[in-house]
């Protein structure tokens, strides 16, 4: 595999201008002292207008080869704004950026699917837990007894019997309810701040792309 060669790199594309045009005027020099002032002055245009050429020619056969802060030198020649100087560290940045949102959609994609499953899961419970809660309850009884005295029957009152006492039960059911509903709104907050994440990616995920259209733009 061929490694590829490092352009010529350039701040300002009036460098390269700079250094075509004192190459043009040292064969400007070149001319007049080898033809001196004795030449015919049409022999003199034809010779100078054919260095002049084989300059320009020779500048153009080299554009592919230089960059003008990092932007091919032919994009920037036509370019009439100045051109801000490359920077490695804010393209590496941009790039950084740029893998930190793809990473951050995914969770929040992962996100998406589990929630409401999640949710879904803490709703059913509850309503297990409250169903539960309502069958494991035993009613007492009250059974009426009768004494007698004498020939009147006496309804004395009421003797509650329970099976068990549930209300420990009861109270245990609703501390997990309680639980439970303290999960359900942990949930809720959590799908809060990832909406909000949500907003914050897509702003920082267009203004990524804005730069790197730009960039892909400049080098295109």
């Amino acid at each position: 595999m061929e490694r590829e060669i490092p352009k010529i790199q350039a701040e300002e594309k009036d460098d390269i201008l700079w250094v075509q045009n004192n190459i043009y005027q040292v064969a400007l020099e070149k001319i007049q002292k080898h033809l001196g002032n004795d030449t015919d002055p049409q022999l003199r245009e034809t010779v100078t207008n054919l260095v002049e050429k084989w300059i320009n020619d020779t500048f153009e056969l080299m554009a592919p080869n230089l960059q003008v802060n990092g932007i091919d030198y032919n994009v920037a020649l036509k370019g009439n704004d100045d051109i801000e100087p490359f920077n490695e560290g804010l393209c590496q940045k941009v790039h950084e950026t740029r893998s930190q949102i793809d990473e951050e959609t995914l969770i929040l994609i992962q996100r998406r699917k589990t929630l409401p499953d999640q949710i879904k899961t803490i709703i059913q419970e509850i309503l297990k837990i409250q169903a539960n809660s309502v069958d494991n309850v035993d009613f007492t009884e009250r059974k009426e007894e009768k004494v007698v005295i004498g020939d009147e029957d006496i309804e004395m009152g009421g003797v509650e019997e329970s099976h068990n006492n549930t209300y420990k039960d009861l109270r245990d059911d609703i501390q997990k309810i309680e639980q439970t509903r303290q999960t359900f709104n942990k949930s809720l907050s959590i799908l809060a701040d990832l909406k909000k994440s949500v907003s914050g990616n897509l702003s920082k995920l267009e203004r990524a792309q804005t730069v790197v259209m730009d960039i892909n733009q400049f080098n295109s």
